[in-house]
This record gives structure tokens, sequence and C-alpha cells, in this order.
């Protein structure tokens, strides 16, 4: 992407009234910095916004110069503008309803590995919560997966601890900008975390605080990277159980560890598990068993073998399941952009030939 175009997508989004969805239906339509000479009518019309005041606000200069000046100190502080369209944009989350038009990362994101694995909890954990972490990454270090958590207290620091520890790249998502990073306590951490070949994402502009609206929208992004989110501990109300609704919202899987019916921490994984909304697990075995992860080196060489044999449309299909993992059908019509009646067709040819697999409630899978 070049620069202009960069420019342009900060000028969309610091723009009120023009959100994610919009913003990327622009990005893979037009170029964006051609916005900039359009009149206003012809704005009205590429942007689907009839409201003057906010074709009048995009417009203005200084609404352009403001860009600019962002996208400078984005350079300067030598952070990584990556948009949706990018390689190094994660795999998976570019299939969730609203992803980031762009992030603004330091370090590596890993954007084309197989395996990426949430790990959310209480800001508050037990003593069991160490334990927990580090023995399910001692036993799914050998799979090489990415790690990502939102770089908070408790859980999240375990996960991104006990990731640089057992030699694993880790990923911390951001509720703020760089210049506001949070919590400041974990600073070195994230230093460390970059230098093991993993990366710190952000979405937001560099100035931004946190601020209680943006942890949700940074608990998207945590469940959208990956395939499947665990939670280790977690009251009946916290961030960590809106990333899990995320996860399970996104067709990726879901898992909680239980633990003592006396301890209100584990209150919030129990009434997951309870409400089918988490499968339990009790350790890495269990994670294996339900991922399809007992042979990764098999499944691959059966993946190229069924390509062979695949349509056009069908090898499109297959891929978009497999980048998900699980799916529902409506989801896959919308990514896919294809007639939900020929979806179909087509899914019911590949079920029939054991290409992909039925779930109840139309979700899909390998």
């Amino acid at each position: 992407m070049n620069n202009l175009d960069a420019i342009a997508l900060i000028a969309l989004k610091q723009t009120k009234g023009i959100g994610n969805v919009r913003i990327n239906t622009i990005l893979y339509n037009y170029h964006p910095h051609a916005l900039f000479n359009y009149s206003k009518s012809k704005l009205r019309q590429v942007l689907q916004i009839n409201n003057p005041y906010i074709i009048d606000e995009f417009r203005r200069p200084k609404n352009r110069n403001i860009a600019e000046i962002e996208y400078r100190k984005i350079i300067d502080k030598k952070i990584n503008f990556i948009d949706i369209k990018n390689e190094s944009y994660p795999n998976k989350l570019k299939n969730i309803y609203d992803p980031p038009p762009f992030i603004l990362t330091k370090g590596s994101t890993h954007g084309q590995k197989p395996i990426f694995i949430s790990i959310v909890g209480t800001r508050k954990p037990n003593h069991e919560a160490a334990s927990i972490v580090e023995e399910l990454l001692q036993g799914i270090k050998h799979l090489n997966p990415i790690i990502v958590s939102g770089l908070a207290y408790g859980v999240d620091t375990l996960a991104h601890k006990f990731s640089l520890e057992n030699n694993l790249s880790t990923i911390g998502v951001l509720g703020s900008g760089f210049d506001h990073f949070y919590p400041k306590s974990n600073i070195d951490l994230s230093k460390k975390m970059i230098a093991q070949g993993g990366a710190i994402v952000s979405e937001h502009f560099l100035s931004e605080c946190p601020n209680r609206e943006n942890f949700p929208k940074r608990n998207r992004i945590v469940a959208g990277m990956s395939d499947c989110t665990i939670v280790i501990q977690s009251a009946v109300k916290g961030g960590s159980l809106l990333t899990a609704d995320l996860a399970s919202g996104y067709g990726r899987e879901v898992f909680a560890f239980p633990g003592s019916i006396k301890d209100p921490i584990y209150r919030g994984t129990h009434k997951m598990i309870k409400e089918h909304k988490a499968g339990l697990i009790e350790g890495p075995e269990d994670l294996i068993t339900q991922m399809n992860w007992g042979d990764i080196p098999l499944q691959g060489i059966k993946q190229m073998m069924i390509f062979d044999d695949l349509s056009n449309e069908e090898s499109k299909i297959y891929k978009k399941v497999a980048e998900f993992g699980k799916v529902h059908i409506d989801q896959l019509a919308m990514s896919l952009q294809m007639n939900p009646f020929a979806l179909n067709a087509f899914l019911l040819s590949m079920e029939l030939r054991n290409i992909i697999k039925v779930l109840p409630g139309r979700h899909f899978t390998i």
C-alpha cells in the first residue's frame, strides 16, 4: 500500500460516522487516496452515506492534515502499518464481521501461520492459574502455535510469560495506542515478546488512551485472530467471557478449564460449560484431541490430495472453511460473496465426498 492510501484510510477511520465495514468495502473496491479528489455527490455514492455532515467532515483539509501527521508519526516510530489486504495481516482476523481496516504493529504478526490460540482469563487469578497455563503450553509447544492474549494483568500476562519460557511466539493486543501503553508494568514483557518473534498489535491511533469502550474492541481482535479461545479462570462477569462469546460468534472453538465449585473464580467458566458455550478441557491432550491437531503433517498431506479433485469453486470453499476451522453457512456465504443456494449445493456435494463435515446448527468444518 502506498503512503497516500494509508493516509486516506486514517482519514476515513477518524471521521465520525464511517465504520470499519464501510472502510473495508472501500479498500477492496477502490484506491482509497482517490476519495480525496471525489466530489460530494461521488463520495455519497461511493461511501453510501447521505448525511452531508459526514461527507463534509471527511473532505475538510484539516482532516487530511491530521491523518498525514498521524502517518508520519507511525513511520517515524518504526511502527508497521498493515492494511487488511497485506499478507502480514492476521489471516483469520479478516473473516470476522468488522475487522480493523488496518492494524499498527511492532514485531511479526505471523499472518499465515496455521495455528493461533487465544488464552484469556481473570485479572486476579488464584495460585492454580500459573500451573494450568504452564502445563498447557508445555503440552502443545510441539505444534508451534502462536499464543494471543490482551497483555492485561493476570491470566493474560501468564499466557505471554509462559509462551516465552516455552520458546513460543506470542502476540499481545492493546486496548490503546502505542503512546499510551497499558498496563505500563508489561512494557518490558512486550519488548521480550517482540524480541522472541512475537508482536504487539493495536487498531488505535498512537495517542489514544485506554478507555472502557476500547477493551471490547480489543477482545474481538484477540478472539478473531485465533482458531480457538481458552478461558482459564473467570468470574460470572468479565472481559474474558466477552472474548469467549465473540469467538463463538465467529465460529471458533471455545474451551474452559474447570475448578473448585467453591471458588468464585471458576463460576464464569463453569457457567460457560453448563450452557454448552465452551468445551471442558483438563489439559493439553484434550485440546489437541478436540481440535484434531493430533497429526498436523498427515493432515497437510490429506489436504493436498483433496485439492486435486476440487473444482475452482470447491477449492475456494475448502480454503475458507479451513481458515475458519468451524463456520456457519451464512458467515461462509458472506465471506465468499456467494449465493447461499449455490453454496449449499457445493457443500452438499463436498459432504457426500467426505471432504467437509456438517456440524449442528448449520456449521461446517474440514
